[in-house]
């Protein structure tokens, strides 16, 4: 069977946002997943018999109370470190 691409591939970025959004909105940790083996991911979901292709994996949950890392300060760099003027 061969899939039919409906609109860009990429427009997942869209959907995949406005998920990791809502999620952060209502307290929900998420971390986008790119790089996997979607035909693994097509295969075990049997996504082909739907025409469905896997194009992006997002992990969503609760972090841990025992995550011992969770509530220490965010590192943020200034301008100056994080870019290069050319």
């Amino acid at each position: 069977m061969t899939l039919k691409v409906v609109g860009h591939p990429r427009q997942v970025y869209l959907a995949l946002g406005n998920v990791m959004t809502v999620a952060a909105s209502m307290k929900i940790d998420t971390c986008p997943i790119e790089g996997f083996e979607n035909e693994k991911y097509n295969e075990i979901l049997e996504l082909k018999d739907s025409n469905l292709n896997a194009a992006v994996v997002l992990a969503i949950g609760y972090r841990a109370e025992t995550d011992s890392t969770q509530h220490l300060p965010k590192v943020r760099y200034t301008k100056e470190k994080l870019f290069t003027h050319l």
